[in-house]
């Protein structure tokens, strides 16, 4: 049972895909990096249910481990994304405004063959940290998934209704990162305990894994935005967790939703890759919300005055990629 990579890739370059097994037949999915906003229209994706099990918990953990040295403020940045799934915001009339929480809505509308919606409540749940680099600073999907299956052992809390999420440092080389993946979800365990891998683009590849607010050498035209965080590979991290996590609740199994090939399928969020904001094209982001005092742009509010740009996810009830 393997959990889906993703990425979000230009059409400018032509790709062809492979599947790729591990040498205990483990299949990982790879998808695309961000190479696939194309100059050219491309086709509205049509995700169809194949029957398969969703992430249907009533209460998901997400456990994060930070792999390698990451900032104080690049670990509040994600930790209050997650953080954010479920806060409520409202106006002053009333009426709740765009907020994170309003995101992940679109995610439980997709629903199991008994109706059953995906994930009602994500949070965070036990965080580690590994500064020493335990697995050296060039490993494999292999080895991630090692890890998580020693805290899966070591951790009772960790087993029930949770997945894992990997971040790796700016300074780590992971399989294939930067060269057709900025992130994957599988499952370790022999397929009982999913996790997300997302990396730190920042050194490697932040024009390929945190588009738009950096822009790749040979990609679309235009200026990078400025990033909520200020620093646009750590809002390209939760671009990506956020792909991913709506990837995994609603294909946790190649089963569940998904367009194309099993090994290699367009996503709730993968499906919609580039688009932000309403009226949103090939190279351009969308129109999207501007904080007055430091330009960045963003679509969505969470806690701790967090703003954050958060990708459009493939809404099954009006078959359509709805973004925020």
């Amino acid at each position: 049972m393997a959990f889906r990579g993703f990425g979000l890739c230009y059409i400018l370059i032509v790709a062809i895909y492979i599947p790729i097994f591990t040498s205990d037949a483990r299949r990982l999915m790879r998808a695309p990096t961000a190479r696939m906003l194309s100059l050219v229209p491309t086709p509205q994706p049509l995700l169809s249910y194949h029957g398969g099990p969703l992430v249907t918990a009533k209460h998901v953990r997400l456990h994060l481990l930070w792999y390698g040295t990451f900032s104080s403020a690049q670990q509040a940045a994600v930790t209050d994304f997650i953080g954010s799934l479920q806060a409520k915001f409202t106006s002053e009339t009333g009426k709740e405004i765009t907020t994170v929480r309003r995101w992940w809505a679109t995610a439980r509308k997709y629903k199991d063959a008994a109706g059953i919606p995906a994930a009602a409540r994500v949070s965070l749940g036990m965080v580690f940290t590994d500064t020493s680099y335990s697995r050296g600073k060039n490993i494999t999907n292999a080895d991630m998934a090692s890890m998580v299956e020693e805290r899966y052992r070591a951790y009772k809390k960790t087993r029930n209704s949770s997945m894992y999420v990997v971040m790796t440092a700016d300074d780590v080389l992971v399989e294939d990162f930067c060269l057709n993946s900025c992130g994957t979800h599988e499952a370790a365990m022999g397929g009982k305990m999913p996790f997300l891998w997302v990396g730190n683009a920042a050194k490697q590849c932040p024009g390929l894994c945190a588009w738009p607010f950096a822009v790749e050498l040979y990609g679309p035209p235009g200026p990078a935005l400025t990033p909520p965080s200020g620093e646009a590979a750590t809002d390209g991290m939760i671009i990506n967790l956020a792909t991913l996590l709506a990837g995994a609740v609603t294909n946790p199994f190649a089963s569940g939703y998904f367009q194309g090939d099993a090994t290699v399928p367009l996503e709730a969020g993968s499906a919609c890759q580039g688009q932000f904001g309403p009226g949103s094209y090939p190279g351009y982001a969308g129109h999207l919300l501007t904080e007055s005092s430091s330009g960045a742009s963003y679509n969505a509010i969470g806690v701790n005055g967090r703003r954050f740009l958060l990708p459009a996810l493939w809404d099954p009830s009006i078959r359509l990629c709805r973004t925020l």
